[in-house]
């Protein structure tokens, strides 16, 4: 959750360079999906396209197999009788000039940032989400993950599945925390097993999406029900991957999204520190690696800042 008023999404507002101690890596490789060409994507991509590479372009695809559906690793998208199921027609006039502000306002956000009683996010629900993406962002994102949304992605500790130094790192492993709620503050992540300081806690480096434009994310939260679109309005941030670079709406569409915030508004006044500072912060302004800042104990609060990438989303056009 990367910063709503209760820290569970991305409002707060700022930018923090975070540079600390011995970790500098370069920022993450990234490629742009289609963005303003998705129509004329989806004209070329054919439904036996979709079902041999399992990405679920078409929401009338068979692409869960029986034996898939059984043990909960995938989930059908929804029918197109589904009443969740939206077309631009069914967009508000004008959708596509919709600020950020605009948009939570459209759908009466604030009230289901404020609700810390919200359950976890389903298997099905991260499945929509996906799915929805590969369908009106980016026909070519696959989801074939052999770790399941509800528990993360595949985490190398390491830093990624071509620099690990052991046949055990290769193996795809659930990155070491898990979801349940925060007392006060909603949904959150929490330290799976104990992690030492300096450690990759989280590496949205191969798991995250963007949003090639801003156009992109609008036709996304439009196609969504209401609840849905406004998790994403706090899940989802803005960042760039490189000096001078372009910014781009990022999301992790996945349990990564949980991630509560402990900063600068959680000291005590007095000087000193609270107990919710972040203890896993980015390398940089660039990357999607986050390094425990400290010694995290098992079954803690994985904590973030929400401060460390801007905010104005006037620089992507919402």
């Amino acid at each position: 959750a990367y910063g709503d008023p209760n820290n569970n999404g991305h409002v707060a507002c700022g930018m923090l360079l975070i540079s600390w101690g011995c970790i500098v890596e370069a920022a993450r490789p990234m490629t742009v999906p289609g963005g303003d060409d998705i129509a004329q994507q989806q004209q070329s991509i054919t439904k036996e396209d979709a079902a041999d590479d399992n990405i679920g372009a078409h929401e009338d695809v068979e692409v869960c197999t029986a034996a898939d559906r059984a043990d909960g690793t995938c989930v059908q998208p929804p029918d197109n009788d589904n009443p969740h199921s939206h077309s631009e027609t069914s967009f508000p006039d004008d959708w596509d000039e919709y600020t950020y502000l605009d948009i939570r306002e459209h759908f009466d956000c604030d009230s289901r940032s404020d609700d810390n009683s919200k359950p976890l996010p389903s298997l099905e629900d991260w499945t929509y989400l996906q799915r929805t993406y590969t369908r009106v962002v980016d026909v070519n994102q696959r989801w074939d993950d052999p770790i399941p949304p509800t528990r993360g992605y595949s985490f190398f500790p390491s830093g990624g599945p071509t620099t690990t130094s052991s046949d055990e790192q290769q193996q795809p492993q659930p990155p070491p925390y898990y979801p349940r709620s925060s007392p006060g503050k909603g949904r959150g992540l929490f330290a799976s097993r104990d992690i030492t300081r300096g450690e990759l806690v989280h590496d949205g480096t191969y798991s995250d999406v963007i949003f090639p434009k801003a156009g992109d994310w609008r036709r996304f939260v439009f196609s969504l029900p209401p609840e849905m679109a406004c998790d994403c309005t706090d899940w989802h941030w803005m960042q760039r991957f490189e000096e001078g670079g372009e910014y781009y709406f990022v999301a992790g569409i996945n349990i990564s999204s949980l991630m509560n915030s402990g900063g600068d508004e959680y000291y005590d006044g007095e000087g000193g520190q609270s107990s919710r500072m972040p203890n896993a912060l980015p390398e940089n302004e660039f990357s999607g690696k986050f390094y425990a800042t400290r010694d995290i104990a098992k079954d803690e609060e994985i904590l973030t800042d929400y401060y460390t990438f801007p905010t104005d989303f006037s620089l992507i056009g919402l």
